[in-house]
């Protein structure tokens, strides 16, 4: 609001600052905070529109992507507004305000270290593909199945239901075991006999089982056949 418009009897002065100028400031961040509102807004509806084509809803990788990268436009679209925020609403000029962090930039790199690696470590797990959303797997002490991968971490439900999160860092780093993509699973089952079996009657039994095994077509036979042993 220019000053030869505004009423010079409540044209106060708070903070040393005269009134017109706060409100013209209120009035840019404003501008800037809905503009901004819009664009994220926006990045929701386009992501959300392209999770809903049948090319994203039948490929899970796919789908995953668009969620990552919803959330990294995003985090993005918020750094520019507080940018434009320190330009527009505080005159400070942003070529200055990066020279001024430049005198404690060892602290904000040793602050912000792990949040890049993290960051970059999630970039990795997109293009590189070791897991994705819905796999089941193994991670150091951690097993269960991947909800979300986000742009920082990795969050899984555990078999006790309890979410566990992990950087995705670590992620990267460690030995990941993924059971989803396992060609065959081994199974272990134990049946009690009655100890006044006779030996005979465990030796058919034993035959039994491994001709019923064998005709069952789920069974590999690329390894080793069931192995069936016998524990008194």
């Amino acid at each position: 609001m220019h000053e030869l418009n505004f009423p010079s009897q409540i044209n106060y002065k708070i903070y040393g600052h005269p009134l017109h100028v706060i409100l013209d400031k209120i009035g840019i961040a404003a501008i800037i905070f809905t503009f901004i509102w819009v664009l994220l807004r926006s990045v929701d509806f386009i992501a959300d529109a392209l999770s809903k084509k049948p090319r994203y809803t039948s490929d899970k990788n796919s789908g995953q992507l668009v969620v990552f990268f919803r959330d990294f436009f995003k985090v993005i679209i918020g750094i520019i507004g507080v940018l434009f925020i320190i330009k527009f609403c505080f005159n400070q000029s942003i070529g200055n305000l990066f020279t001024g962090l430049s005198i404690v930039g060892a602290a904000l790199a040793l602050a912000a270290r792990e949040s890049l690696e993290n960051l970059i470590a999630s970039f990795i797990i997109f293009f590189d593909k070791p897991f994705t959303t819905g796999d089941s797997l193994k991670v150091n002490a951690v097993s269960g199945t991947v909800e979300k991968i986000g742009l920082r971490s990795t969050r899984i439900r555990t078999a006790e239901k309890t979410l566990v999160t992990v950087p995705n860092k670590q992620m990267v780093d460690s030995v990941v075991d993924n059971l989803s993509i396992r060609s065959h699973s081994r199974a272990e089952i134990k049946i009690e006999l009655s100890v006044a079996t006779s030996t005979t009657k465990i030796k058919e039994f034993i035959a039994q089982v491994k001709k019923l095994l064998l005709s069952e077509k789920l069974i590999s036979r690329s390894s080793k056949s069931p192995t069936i042993l016998y524990h008194s």
